[in-house]
């Protein structure tokens, strides 16, 4: 249960991480058993991994995420990734002390629009987990992702998620799409899993549409990276033809709080800050850890 991810970087030893730690497994895959567990793996999903299509990103019956990337994008031999999908939901204490999760509690009692930001495994997807859990009963929310993750406990849900389409490229299904599609489902919140591109146009118009208390999660290092590289996804999806200074307005007007988290020492996650975010003025830290 304390296993999260498996990562085989090529042939050689298999690396896992336990209860956030990555160390090795003690086991060793030569190069035709790789080939063959991505086989196994890929094929009943409908996809292809090849020279042709090197890059594989999916989700198995489980939960598990599988990603897969082959020569000649990785010269040195196959790689991949498969992370666990937990069913766990961890309270807002893990997060920091009681001040911390007093502070986020407010906020998404207040409805306030709530991105949380922070590096690779930092814990980004298990603080929103326990954020959407947070909201109220009867609040009707409409989660969005690119590979199902989350499990918030709630019964007034509505779980949307995105398609990348079969070996030739049909069916695909954009995240785009689907927040597009969220806002005729009446919901009182949208939750998208997380913006890496264009995709942040139709969250933040989404967000600026009286869908308060809505969350996000984005990979960025501080605040300030958080609102700049969202305005810089926006654009993509606009097109250059809106101006960056009313594409900045826009993100600014719609993102209300900021949450920082970091994976500390003992392998765990924490919040490190929240902030709040007036319009045309820089965050205002609200609690640090």
């Amino acid at each position: 249960p304390s296993v999260t991810d498996v990562l085989i970087d090529g042939a050689g030893e298999v690396l896992v991480e336990r209860a956030g730690r990555l160390a090795p497994s003690g086991l060793i895959l030569r190069r035709p058993e790789i080939d063959a567990l991505i086989e196994r793996l890929v094929t009943p999903l409908g996809l292809r991994a090849d020279r042709s299509h090197p890059i594989v990103d999916a989700r198995l019956d489980d939960g598990t995420r599988v990603a897969v990337v082959l020569c000649p994008v990785a010269p040195d031999g196959p790689v991949v990734a498969l992370r666990r999908h937990s069913l766990s939901v961890l309270g807002l204490e893990r997060f920091g002390p009681v001040r911390v999760a007093a502070a986020l509690r407010e906020v998404v009692e207040e409805r306030l629009n709530i991105v949380v930001y922070g590096a690779t495994g930092s814990g980004k997807t298990t603080l929103l987990n326990a954020l959407v859990g947070e909201a109220q009963p009867l609040d009707r929310v409409v989660l969005i992702e690119d590979t199902c993750e989350l499990a918030p406990q709630r019964s007034s849900l509505v779980r949307l998620e995105a398609r990348p389409g079969n070996a030739e490229g049909a069916g695909r299904v954009p995240i785009s799409e689907l927040v597009r599609a969220a806002l005729r489902l009446r919901p009182d919140r949208i939750v998208v899993g997380e913006v890496r591109g264009p995709e942040a146009a139709d969250m933040i118009w989404a967000l600026s549409t009286g869908h308060r208390g809505s969350m996000s999660t984005i990979h960025a290092n501080s605040p300030e990276d958080a609102l700049a590289r969202l305005g810089v996804m926006v654009s993509m999806g606009l097109g250059a033809s809106v101006p960056l200074s009313a594409v900045s307005a826009q993100v600014e007007r719609a993102v209300d709080v900021l949450v920082g988290v970091q994976r500390i020492p003992d392998g765990g996650r924490a919040v490190r800050a929240v902030h709040r975010c007036p319009v045309g003025r820089e965050p205002e830290e609200v609690v640090t850890c």
